[in-house]
């Protein structure tokens, strides 16, 4: 399939960088710091899809950076439950690319002029291979910041393909989840990827949870 893009191409401090900005307005995507340093991306079944199909568009060019604007005010069940009031932006990037998170601002007030592309994204979804990041030993380790109103994960394409397989998998069993299971959610926990073990059991929390405002809603104005 084709997805469409804005392509930027800012140069900063003496260096050229490639972003994309996805046209999807992801109005139901949350992009949360629910405590210091723990992270929550909630979403509904459009949200994932179109989230798996935006971080899809960087796996085959790892000098580009995926940018996905989505701060706005949280809802009345994320502000009671998780204590946050504002999604912020999110940011992915690899690891090489030795991305300044401070640099950041600067950058985003660069992104003026920008080109129409389609990428071309696979359809097909690479089942995880989880083994390699249950070890100590593992070196693949993403991290996790957050600054300027943004949430930035910096990564590896294995990781990467893994969190495109944990998104479509929670906007396609989320919602008959819900449904048939009131009150419980599909998640994934994501620590595995921040090298949280046995032996690294200091390390920030991320999630991916299934989020459907509509439905959540009509729950719990019943009870």
């Amino acid at each position: 399939m084709k997805l469409k893009l804005k392509h930027y191409e800012v140069k900063h401090n003496m260096r050229n960088y490639s972003i994309y900005v996805p046209f999807f307005e992801f109005c139901e995507l949350y992009s949360c710091e629910v405590n210091s340093n723990d992270f929550m991306i909630f979403g509904d079944k459009t949200s994932f899809e179109e989230f798996g199909q935006s971080v899809r568009s960087i796996l085959d060019d790892e000098s580009s950076i995926l940018y996905i604007p989505a701060k706005k005010p949280t809802t009345d069940y994320l502000r009671d439950r998780w204590y946050t009031a504002t999604a912020y932006d999110l940011v992915m990037c690899y690891h090489h690319m030795q991305l300044k998170v401070k640099d950041w601002k600067l950058i985003r007030q660069k992104l003026i002029d920008f080109k129409e592309v389609f990428l071309t994204v696979v359809d097909d979804i690479i089942e995880p291979d989880f083994d390699k990041f249950i070890y100590a030993e593992n070196k693949d380790i993403m991290v996790t910041k957050s600054r300027f109103d943004t949430i930035f994960l910096v990564g590896s394409k294995p990781i990467f393909q893994n969190i495109i397989y944990h998104a479509y998998q929670i906007a396609e069993d989320g919602e008959r989840e819900f449904n048939d299971y009131p009150g419980i959610h599909s998640h994934a926990h994501l620590e595995y990827y921040l090298g949280k073990n046995a032996r690294r059991v200091d390390k920030d929390a991320l999630f991916i949870d299934f989020y459907d405002r509509v439905l959540w809603d009509e729950y719990y104005s019943s009870k």
